[in-house]
């Protein structure tokens, strides 16, 4: 029970390091058939103690399942089409040649493994449509040696023979089930990494293979030279590929001379040369990239940059448009159309660019920090515009406006004044010279009321005053 629950453990840990550490269940499922009494035979299934453990592994695995799923938000990842054409094709039966294609490609890279690149996505292997593709050649070759070797694994009559290739088969096959497309989608047509347990297999058949050759053909000499040869090849094999992974630019060098007609490959290629300040060269395989895949958003995101930095904006801006029309929801292409709009002086078209880019992405700190220097630049523009030198064309028009002023005043201010004195008749001389004492109805009036010579004085008077010629 301790190794039972060790060996458990030690499938949980794998899992969360990479999912592919779930098909350690399996493996062990078949070690366990593999060394039950009597030896591999379908018949132990129906054994009471192979039943407990089985029963014990499928608990470990839904619960470790669910574990998974928890993490990754209960949502399996969204890939696009370029990650792996087939499964987006609308034929079933394209779907079906070109997955039996990939296992063999597979099944090659593992028995020789000369053709080794960083990614095969976007058309690095085209899809099989036909079934009369000399492609489909390969594909009945893997399955009829695959077969075969399972067969005998089934049914051969020795039981170490079983025991190996059973052993060996599903160290092989177990661990690439998560790669098949079977059981759901996954983001890579072929993915070297998802070879490194099948090799474990693949060394034991291989030797077991070399055990009956000797027994067959007894040479052991020979035989032996022969493996010390293949171990040989395959550590040098290993050492070069190491040197590969020591620098990017040999990497992608390197998967470039294997899938010439991979976007990716080129666009890795323009990013490393951009990196390395030669522009010129990451312009020309941005080009390629694009050439190979129309819709490549990130590449036309990455050369809108370098012409922006050069200064053709406008280029840039319509290669960022054509980005964001690809994939609307691409909040680095929205902030970079917000940056060249800028410079075009587009400044409301910058600040939309901004804001849907903020929308997409709600943390995206470069972003607010573009926008908020957009904003302060048209402020800045505003205050200028403000506070400019008073110019010879402003002094004209302040004076023009300053007489109007002073005239439209000083006409309201005397028709005020005709207005209060009650009479538009109004002698101005008479009043210019003063030569009478001023009086006023209501003066005369208040006088009138206490009789008196005063009061009769005081309305002779003013008949004079205001009738004077």
């Amino acid at each position: 029970m301790t190794y039972f629950a060790t060996s458990m453990a030690s499938c949980g840990i794998a899992m969360f390091c990479k999912e592919q550490g779930i098909t350690v269940l399996g493996i062990v499922a078949v070690y366990d058939l593999t060394n039950a009494a009597g030896g591999f035979s379908l018949g132990n299934l129906a054994r009471r103690d192979v039943l407990r453990r089985f029963s014990l592994m499928a608990v470990v695995g839904v619960v470790l399942l669910y574990v998974r799923l928890s993490v990754m938000g209960s949502t399996p990842p969204a890939f696009q089409r370029v990650d792996n054409p087939a499964s987006f094709a609308d034929s079933l039966a394209t779907r079906v040649l070109s997955y039996n294609y990939v296992y063999s490609i597979h099944a090659l890279l593992l028995v020789w493994p000369h053709w080794l690149c960083f990614d095969w996505s976007m058309g690095c292997i085209p899809l099989v449509d036909r079934a009369t593709d000399p492609r489909n050649l390969a594909t009945f070759f893997f399955w009829a040696v695959f077969l075969s070797a399972a067969f005998k694994a089934l049914f051969s009559s020795s039981r170490k023979q079983r025991r190996y290739l059973t052993l060996g088969l599903a160290l092989v096959a177990v661990p690439f089930l998560p790669a098949t497309n079977i059981f759901f989608r996954v983001g890579f047509v072929v993915a070297e990494r998802v070879l490194f347990v099948p090799v474990a297999g693949y060394c034991l058949v291989f030797v077991y293979g070399l055990e009956k050759l000797n027994a067959s053909f007894p040479c052991s000499k020979f035989w032996r030279c022969c493996l010390v040869a293949v171990v040989v090849l395959f550590g040098l094999k290993s050492f070069r590929r190491s040197l590969d992974w020591q620098d990017e630019g040999r990497l992608f060098l390197a998967g470039l001379s294997v899938c010439p007609l991979n976007a990716k490959v080129h666009y890795n290629i323009g990013k490393n040369a951009a990196d390395r300040g030669l522009r010129d060269l990451a312009v020309d395989r941005y080009e390629k990239a694009l050439k190979l895949n129309p819709d490549y958003d990130q590449a036309m995101n990455n050369l809108a940059n370098l012409l922006k930095d050069a200064g053709h904006y406008q280029s840039a801006e319509e290669w960022l448009l054509r980005a964001i029309r690809v994939r609307p929801d691409f909040a680095a292409a929205w902030m970079n159309l917000g940056i060249v709009q800028a410079l075009l002086k587009k400044h409301q078209e910058a600040r939309v660019s901004y804001l849907t880019a903020t929308s997409h992405r709600r943390k995206y700190p470069d972003c607010y920090y573009n926008l908020g220097n957009l904003v302060s630049r048209r402020n800045l523009v505003h205050y200028k515009e403000a506070t400019r030198p008073i110019e010879s064309n402003d002094i004209r028009l302040l004076f023009f406006l300053f007489f109007w002023f002073v005239f439209f005043f000083f006409f309201f201010f005397f028709a005020a004044v005709l207005r209060v004195m009650g009479s538009s008749t109004w002698n101005w001389s008479v009043f210019a010279k003063r030569r009478k004492p001023f009086a006023t109805p209501q003066c005369c009036s208040r006088l009138t009321s206490s009789p008196g010579p005063t009061s009769s004085s005081c309305w002779t008077i003013l008949v004079q005053y205001t009738h004077t010629p």
